[in-house]
């Protein structure tokens, strides 16, 4: 009749309890639905203590304001009467009298989760149910790890070294501003980038092991191990030399034409190379030719300026190969210096040699019985006994041929072709081929004139 709803909580219940209901009018029209939360203390006079949780870190003690979220009933709490019910597994606990703060020691080395619980009383009196409060004790946090680098870098360059690749993070992310060298290199420099990386330079010339030590911080501040950057200021390039000859069988008085090609194998730039090229007894220095660098045949070196990476330099050296005693007809280069020095020196000397022929041959005779030039002159062909003389006129037809010739043949044909044997070959040039027999030839002009 009056409208009024009795609730009556289950026995032993303690805590919240809700309902809905809804009404109609005379019409009949039925309301929305309402809900009724009915509070059910128990003999502690309405007093409720709430779960905590609380979290620290390995060894570091926290304060837990474990009545921060409890409720008084009939009356207010009274923060002087936590009592610690449970005391913890792995820690200590310590209530501030005054507060009713709660501090959590874990103990020493404990990581996991640790709990206690308590109770506490209102102003009347009353005691509240019984909470529990649990605590993570988290490890340590800690700093990045910067790892040990190692580079390369060649000589009068430089490198930049992303020495945070290899590091680790540890509780917190890496903050690239924050390299910074704590000992810088002996034979360079260092700029220390926004990113993080570091450019280092090596002194001018410098060639050899370097090294510069470094440290960063994480987001938070927290400071890593010193780390070591190791440098190796080496080339990647390489120097090498050669040389040829373009007649290793010249004969003596005749000049012979040296190539000597310097060859940069990388990508390193040379500057100041320095080539020695002694022209040893058996010559005598003609002429030389260089588009890179100059030939002093006082000093007998050849200077280049600089050679680019994967760039050659090339000299030509005419000389004169001449007869004297204990002539020496062995040709050394060397690459005496650059800069930078060449890390490999394997390569950087050459050598060529030629066997110069003791003849000397006479291009011209005039076969015309006055006794004088009348036959075709070879000298130091005695010394080749087992020659064999061919003579060819213009026409590539053999006109003469004798084994171990003795400078006799006087112009007379002694093969049938395009003129009789044992007739006079007429005015005009012709060529020879000489086979010393000892597997050396020569070949050249002649000219009989009458």
């Amino acid at each position: 009749v009056t409208g009024i709803v009795t609730y009556t909580p289950d026995a032993g219940f303690e805590g919240v309890d809700t309902f809905t209901y809804t009404m109609k009018d005379v019409d009949g029209y039925t309301s929305n639905i309402a809900t009724v939360t009915v509070t059910v203390g128990g003999t502690n006079g309405g007093l409720m203590a709430v779960d905590d949780t609380a979290s620290t870190i390995i060894e570091v003690p926290v304060t837990i304001e474990i009545l921060a979220n409890d409720t008084g009933g009939n009356a207010p709490i009274d923060e002087t009467t936590v009592a610690i019910v449970d005391m913890p597994a792995d820690g200590a606990v310590e209530v501030d009298a005054v507060t009713g703060e709660v501090t959590y020691t874990p103990d020493a080395g404990f990581e996991g989760v640790d709990t206690f619980t308590y109770t506490v009383n209102d102003t009347d009196g009353y005691t509240s149910n019984i909470a529990l409060v649990t605590v993570t004790v988290d490890p340590a946090p800690t700093g990045p790890i910067a790892n040990d680098d190692a580079v390369q870098v060649n000589p009068n360059s430089f490198i930049r070294i992303a020495v945070l690749d290899n590091d680790a993070e540890g509780s917190a992310p890496i903050d690239p501003a924050t390299v910074d060298v704590v000992s810088g290199p002996s034979n360079g420099s260092i700029a220390i980038n926004d990113d993080g990386t570091v450019d280092y330079i090596p002194e001018a010339g410098f060639v050899g092991q370097d090294s510069f030590e470094y440290t960063v911080e994480d987001t938070e501040g927290r400071l890593s191990n010193i780390a070591v950057v190791s440098i190796d200021v080496t080339s990647n390039s390489d120097l090498t030399i050669s040389i040829t000859v373009n007649d290793v069988t010249p004969s003596i008085d005749s000049e012979v034409e040296f190539t000597i090609t310097v060859t940069n194998d990388g990508d390193q730039v040379f500057s100041d190379v320095i080539v020695d090229e002694p022209l040893p007894s058996g010559y005598e220095f003609v002429r030389s030719e260089s588009a890179e660098g100059d030939y002093n045949d006082l000093t007998e070196k050849w200077t280049i300026g600089h050679i680019g990476a994967e760039g050659t330099a090339t000299l030509k050296l005419t000389a004169k190969v001449v007869a004297v005693a204990g002539a020496d007809y062995l040709n050394v280069v060397t690459i005496e210096g650059s800069s930078p020095l060449d890390a490999n020196l394997d390569n950087n000397t050459a050598q060529v040699a030629v066997e110069p022929l003791l003849l000397v041959v006479y291009n011209e005779f005039s076969p015309n019985g006055d006794g004088f030039n009348d036959t075709f002159v070879i000298d130091g062909i005695q010394l080749y006994p087992s020659n064999t003389l061919q003579v060819y006129n213009r026409y590539g037809n053999l006109v003469f041929k004798t084994a171990n010739y003795n400078n006799d043949w006087d112009g007379v044909a002694n093969k049938s072709g395009a003129i009789k044997k044992k007739d006079k070959l007429p005015v005009g040039t012709y060529f020879y081929v000489l086979d010393t027999g000892t597997g050396i030839r020569k070949s050249g002009w002649l000219y009989i004139a009458r």
